[in-house]
């Protein structure tokens, strides 16, 4: 008899965990989920979470949070002033440069060497 033609049909298992199937036994991650708190939007921290010991320690962390913040945002704000400053300098650089050059090529041509001749 081949095994496709003999296979024994699918016997339920049997046994304590069997007799309660109207109420499966939740599994370890479902039983560690549960006794977790609850998921407060936006990612802040549930103060009632928080033991009353660490409470100082907190707000001293969150004081030194926000002054870190201030002081980065003066950064970007004195590097996005002095890039400014940067590009307008690069500018006016270019500007001068050209102004500089027209006015070689100007008294060159004044001075005759523009057409290939002397002017005297």
């Amino acid at each position: 008899m081949s095994p496709s033609l003999g296979a024994k049909p699918f016997n339920p298992p049997t046994g304590p965990a069997a007799h309660n199937a109207a109420h499966p036994r939740p599994t370890l991650a479902q039983s560690l989920l549960n006794t977790m708190p609850p998921i407060i939007p936006g990612g802040k921290i549930d103060p009632t979470a928080l033991p009353t010991e660490l409470e100082p320690h907190h707000r001293k962390l969150r004081e030194e949070e926000e002054r870190l913040r201030e002081e980065l945002r003066a950064k970007q704000d004195r590097l996005r002033k002095s890039l400014r400053l940067w590009d307008k300098l690069e500018r006016e650089s270019r500007a001068f440069e050209l102004k500089s050059e027209l006015s070689e090529r100007s008294l060159k041509n004044i001075a005759g060497e523009g057409s290939g001749g002397a002017a005297f």
